[in-house]
């Protein structure tokens, strides 16, 4: 309920599944939570990709198909609708009274328009391995616990580009996350993800590095003894810091990110360059340090392009 509250307060879009789920599972005609699984069940997971692309929709103009399946019944658990047992190591498996579904779904060949990363723990897995996330949502991204590509388990700073791909091929974070991992929330992608799409400009970065610091007690107990050693108030203190970070980040910068950056320092410092710009983020509504980044995206990937 906190969290509910506290992301809606903040202007981001929430749909509470949990509730949903709860309310139906005595009546339902499948179980919503099967007796030997630690996730909810394929027959859930279905419904709750159906109410997610409804909420969607109706909130981002996505414009995604709606989902129809055709349903098997089966008295044998699947996928994860047995991993509890399955792990358990039994000398005599469960006899299940259920009765399970398997929706087999009819993909309509019309795609979604909008490109969505999802970060979220292994409730998130039965409807990446449908493949409504990939044939919905116009990308593969489902990153796990904010860190891990699934389902290879590799990093997903393993992609060079990162920053690049993601500014580009992303329109939207979802978050898709349960009671058990909700101490865990927001998973990796702050600590981790953060640093790889902040943006080029030193003010913003100040800005962050600023906030920062006030959030996060042992750094704020560190920058107030110094700001004691160095006779000058705490705030000061907290601005050369953030200052000093801002620019220590943009000097550590590797590989694509630092090419990037230099043209994005190009472009910045070029006044024809950047009226061009300007007025493209006018037209297009965005902020100019976007439109700046997006221009300085298409040049790298035509410096690419003319290597190769």
């Amino acid at each position: 309920d906190v969290f509910l509250k506290q992301l809606s307060n903040n202007g981001i879009k929430t749909i509470d599944l949990r509730d949903y789920l709860v309310s139906i599972a005595d009546t339902s005609r499948y179980p919503i939570y099967p007796k030997g699984s630690i996730h909810i069940s394929a027959y859930a997971s279905y419904l709750s990709a159906d109410t997610l692309i409804k909420f969607i929709n109706k909130n981002f103009d996505a414009d995604i198909p709606d989902l129809s399946a055709d349903f098997e019944e089966s008295k044998t658990p699947r996928y994860y609708d047995n991993d509890i047992v399955a792990g358990s190591n039994l000398l005599f498996p469960p006899i299940y009274n259920q009765t399970f579904v398997y929706p087999q779904i009819k993909f309509s060949n019309k795609t979604g328009k909008l490109k969505i990363a999802t970060i979220g723990d292994s409730f998130y897995k039965y409807i990446h391995l449908s493949g409504i996330h990939k044939r919905y949502f116009r990308t593969d991204k489902y990153w796990f616990y904010g860190k891990l590509n699934w389902p290879d388990m590799s990093s997903i700073f393993d992609n060079k580009d990162f920053r690049a791909d993601f500014i580009t091929n992303t329109d939207i974070i979802l978050f898709f996350i349960t009671d058990a991992t909700m101490y865990l929330f927001p998973y990796e992608f702050t600590k981790s993800i953060a640093e790889h799409i902040f943006p080029f400009d030193e003010k913003l970065l100040e800005k962050y590095y600023f906030l920062g610091v006030s959030a996060d007690k042992e750094w704020l107990k560190l920058v107030t003894d110094k700001a004691k050693k160095n006779n000058i108030s705490v705030e000061e203190q907290k601005l050369r810091d953030a200052k000093y970070m801002a620019k220590e980040y943009l000097s550590h910068l590797k590989g694509n990110d630092k090419k990037l950056y230099n043209i994005y320092k190009s472009i910045k410092s070029d006044p024809k360059w950047f009226e061009i710009v300007n007025n493209k983020a006018k037209q297009n509504n965005i902020s100019v340090e976007y439109a700046t980044m997006l221009d300085a995206i298409y040049i790298l990937n035509q410096t690419k392009n003319t290597e190769k």
